[in-house]
């Protein structure tokens, strides 16, 4: 039930149809509260969604503490991606409440943990192998 919500909702914020996207999230963080086997990653999509919504009605305090509460969730099962991406965006909502220390503070973590990421990147290996001229007949 939460996953079709959360949908609706991130259909409602691409069509700027705003009131309809609260009262859908509404709905969709009192059903994934109420679900006893709720995953987090439910939550930390909906914390997500909530957080674009506030960011379109500018309101940027409730947008980054929405933010830093979905990255206290990601950062128990990292995922460098999804954990690069929320970062980013709470740095945008720290800039846009003029706390630039802050932001730059959590945009250097953003650029280590692409660096870091880098290193796991997938090699084909036949390509690590040493090539040999061509034979002559």
């Amino acid at each position: 039930m939460g996953s079709v919500l959360s949908g609706l909702t991130s259909l409602y914020l691409t069509q700027e149809r705003l009131k309809e996207a609260a009262d859908v999230l509404d709905q969709a963080f009192a059903a994934v509260n109420d679900a006893p086997d709720a995953a987090p990653a439910d939550h930390l999509k909906l914390l997500r969604l909530r957080a674009a919504l506030e960011r379109r009605q500018g309101e940027w305090p409730k947008a980054a503490e929405d933010l830093r509460q979905a990255l206290n969730l990601v950062q128990r099962e990292p995922d460098s991606g999804l954990l690069a991406a929320l970062m980013t965006e709470y740095a945008e909502a720290l800039r846009r409440q003029h706390r630039r220390r802050e932001a730059r503070a959590v945009e250097k973590r953003v650029a280590a943990l692409r660096v870091v990421s880098k290193g796991n990147e997938v090699v084909d290996a036949t390509q690590l192998l040493p090539t040999s001229a061509p034979r002559k007949r």
